[in-house]
């Protein structure tokens, strides 16, 4: 009982010693992008469906985006090896097997990705790579495979860390013998021993930081939150913190969810892998439209490569204790009125990505648009009986607490509310940014402080801030003063 642990314990020291000289020849720049089967179709998988999607990549113009890896998943393989030991395609779901699939792919200026695991069987139970390691790894440099994620399941309960290094080794090696072919390696930890510690070390591009994301809001926020703190072990020359893939369009969640998914990712210098299905979308369709913007693309895709920090995070709304010791949220969006109930929204600041221009405005990459300070009206910051759901522009001019049941008669306490639109840049106000404690934007004109609100993560990178989504309904606008809108 001893001796394997021992000799697996002196297989990963040997591995540590190792890790500094297998780094991969595949040095990226920035974050993969491109297309995974697994959200969208799980195992319902085709040979005719990865070429469609390919196609699909290319008349989007997505490709020319960037969107470049076309990645099959797990339930690609057959249910046992061949007599020789190698790994085969199913010859239901694909006929003409990989080699010939990945031709068509590359014929079409994309690349073709592929999917292990480093157990004994992936994850839905198809034979895997652990032990054979090196026979996988010359069969997929002669299919010309140009991509492999690297899965978790079934595995002998050894160190990631040496089972992760046996197929980088047997990569590195495979690629060496045919005249350095690189293939994409893509780890998939699920986060459990910290891989973005690692994973570089032993030849790894990019890793898993967390389990596999759900198309859901909590699920999309609890995966970034994983990879914020991470920044420090990514970059070009390193590799990438991966989330997971992308679910913008698979429909569990709303326009501006998906929007504000993609611009987390953009920040956090995560891999862009699409997770829906291409093949039948419009070109006005508002996951082409989230996908395809080259602004918010381009800060995932910067040389410099860093990824943006969080520099400031709350989980609830902008609220102020008042002198009677109650709480009150002085916003519109952050209310629970309904929608006809509101006034009418003619300025809303509905955009996740913001850049600062060298004039000091706050521009928005989607709209074009510039945050705007609009003139402070007054309003108590008491209790909320009278106003649950204040409408700025039917207030009175002051507020006294003899307005309100139990309020103190003599009390006339009054407090400016400034609120944050948008308007066109040249009429917009001038800010200051990051230079004061949580990383406050500050306008130029009142002297007010601002920061990011709701389940906000506030990043920068670069000059840029990204503003999440607010669940409250401020659709990822900055707080100014009293006011997420």
């Amino acid at each position: 009982v001893i001796l394997p642990r021992r000799l697996d314990d002196m297989k990963f020291v040997l591995g540590i010693t190792l890790y500094f000289h297998i780094a991969s020849s595949l040095q990226t720049t920035a974050p993969q992008m491109g297309w995974n089967s697994w959200n969208k179709f799980a195992c319902n998988i085709s040979e005719d469906l990865i070429k469609e999607t390919a196609d699909a990549l290319v008349s989007t113009g997505l490709a020319d985006l960037g969107y470049v890896y076309v990645n099959i998943d797990d339930c690609w393989q057959g249910d046992k090896r061949n007599t020789r030991g190698q790994i085969e395609a199913d010859s239901t779901r694909f006929p003409s097997g990989i080699k010939s699939l990945a031709d068509y792919i590359h014929s079409k200026g994309l690349k073709l990705g592929i999917y292990s695991s480093a157990g004994f069987r992936t994850c839905q139970a198809f034979p895997a790579s652990l032990g054979l390691e090196s026979i996988d790894a010359k069969t997929y440099i002669e299919w010309d495979v140009d991509y492999l994620k690297y899965d978790n399941c079934f595995t002998d309960h050894g160190s990631p860390q040496s089972r992760y290094l046996e197929m980088a080794l047997a990569l590195k090696t495979a690629s060496a013998a045919s005249g350095n072919r690189d293939i994409f390696y893509s780890l998939c930890e699920w986060g459990r021993e910290n891989p973005a510690v690692w994973a570089s070390k032993i030849g790894a591009n990019s890793w898993r930081t967390s389990p596999d994301i759900r198309d859901s809001w909590h699920s999309i926020v609890s995966r970034a939150d994983i990879a914020a703190p991470l920044w420090r072990y990514a970059g070009p020359g390193l590799g990438w913190n991966d989330p997971d893939m992308l679910e913008v369009g698979n429909g569990k969640c709303n326009d501006d969810e998906y929007r504000t998914h993609f611009s987390l990712w953009a920040v956090l210098k995560a891999p862009l892998i699409i997770g829906n299905d291409l093949r039948s979308l419009s070109p006005e369709a508002p996951e082409l439209q989230i996908l395809g913007n080259r602004e918010v693309l381009a800060i995932n895709q910067d040389s410099l490569g860093l990824q943006a920090r969080r520099i400031w995070s709350d989980t609830s709304e902008l609220v102020k204790k008042t002198p009677l010791g109650d709480r009150l949220v002085t916003s519109r969006c952050a209310s629970s009125a309904s929608a006809t109930s509101q006034p009418p929204y003619t300025d809303e600041a509905i955009d996740q990505q913001w850049q600062l221009q060298t004039d000091g405005t706050i521009r928005s990459m989607s709209s074009g648009r510039c945050l705007q300070e609009h003139s402070p009206q007054t309003l108590l910051a008491g209790l909320t009986t009278i106003w649950p759901t204040p409408h700025l522009e039917n207030l009175p001019d002051t507020l006294n607490y003899s307005s309100f049941p139990n309020g103190p008669s003599n009390a006339s306490f009054t407090e400016l509310l400034h609120s944050v639109g948008t308007a066109p840049c040249s009429e917009a106000t001038r800010w200051e940014v990051g230079g004061l404690s949580g990383g406050a934007i500050v306008s130029l004109s009142s002297g007010l402080r601002g920061a990011a609100g709701g389940t906000g993560q506030e990043a920068t990178d670069g000059g840029m801030s990204g503003f999440a989504k607010d669940r409250g309904g401020c659709e990822g606008a900055p707080v100014l003063g009293h006011s997420p809108c």
